[in-house]
């Protein structure tokens, strides 16, 4: 369930897929909305439909296009609250 993330005080981007063998959606409890209300709203929750337990790769073959797509959303969400750190 919610456990420790209800205690976040910084921005915390947690991303799962729904096909996840490892990490499964259901290790966030049962209603994964509760995540993303918990921890005094600096929670964000990603979840996708596909993605395995490593990273989502892109293309046919990862090994070229790289993991481009987990990276950017990474970068994204820092980017994004650094600019509302800094107004």
């Amino acid at each position: 369930g919610v456990g420790r993330i209800a205690n976040v005080s910084i921005p915390l981007l947690v991303v799962n897929s729904l096909d996840d063998p490892i990490a499964y959606p259901k290790c966030l409890g049962d209603d994964p909305r509760k995540v993303s209300t918990s921890g005094s709203g600096f929670t964000l929750l990603l979840i996708t439909e596909k993605g395995g337990h490593v990273g989502w790769p892109v293309g046919m073959n990862p090994a070229t296009t790289g993991w481009i797509w987990m990276s950017t959303i990474a970068s994204s969400f820092v980017e994004s609250v650094q600019r509302c750190m800094n107004g």
